[in-house]
């Protein structure tokens, strides 16, 4: 697994940088920005969506039968964990080329469709793990879906960050790059907010037999 980098010390990176901080993103306000082809909803519904199927998965592991016992269920979540520990790197590093790096709009087009692929590896492995707990039918599980490949598709669309990107560095307007900016680091908190969710859930799965009896 990489190691994630400290919210805080990407803070102090990207105020010293840039002079600005991250505070007040997270309000309406801050991520008020016309023809948003990334929007905020984009980057933090698929990873919400997520958490509130993941906080199920004890309960339909148990009724799913011996074909997924915990320590099974267990692997699935951490390597789910894993690829979501390195999406959310690269979220924080977008979030911080936004702020400091005006050439990173040459490096958008790139970037995006690297960051699809990356989602899409989440969505399969997810697909893989809802599937084999028979979850495929639930209404959480089909909002998850429809919420990642929405996102897929928009990060496929390797125009659609240099759009956002051409805008707001376009306008010289610190506010506009600090929202952009903002609106990416918020999808790298729904990340681990759903990586917390998923710690939290491999924590309360019971113990191998053997580990048990000891």
């Amino acid at each position: 697994m990489k190691k994630i980098v400290s919210i805080s010390a990407l803070l102090s990176v990207f105020s010293a940088v840039t002079g600005l901080g991250f505070g007040g993103l997270a309000s309406p306000a801050a991520h008020a920005q016309t023809n948003e082809a990334i929007s905020l909803d984009d980057l933090t519904r698929p990873w919400d969506n997520l958490s509130a199927v993941v906080r199920s998965l004890p309960s339909s592991a148990q009724s799913s039968g011996p074909q997924m016992q915990p320590a099974d269920l267990d692997r699935r979540l951490g390597g789910l964990e894993a690829e979501l520990a390195s999406l959310q790197v690269e979220l924080e590093r977008i979030a911080i080329q936004i702020a400091a790096n005006p050439g990173f709009v040459y490096e958008a087009p790139r970037t995006s469709t690297e960051l699809a692929e990356e989602v899409e590896r989440i969505g399969g492995r997810f697909d893989q793990l809802v599937e084999a707990l028979a979850m495929r039918d639930s209404s959480e599980t089909r909002d998850a879906q429809i919420a990642l490949s929405s996102l897929r598709e928009r990060l496929a669309d390797k125009n659609r960050l240099e759009h956002d990107l051409i805008l707001a560095v376009g306008s010289g307007s610190k506010i506009l790059i600090q929202a952009l900016a903002g609106r990416w680091w918020s999808g790298a908190e729904s990340v681990e907010r759903l990586r917390g969710t998923i710690a939290e859930v491999r924590r309360q799965l019971p113990a191998p037999r053997s580990e048990a009896r000891e």
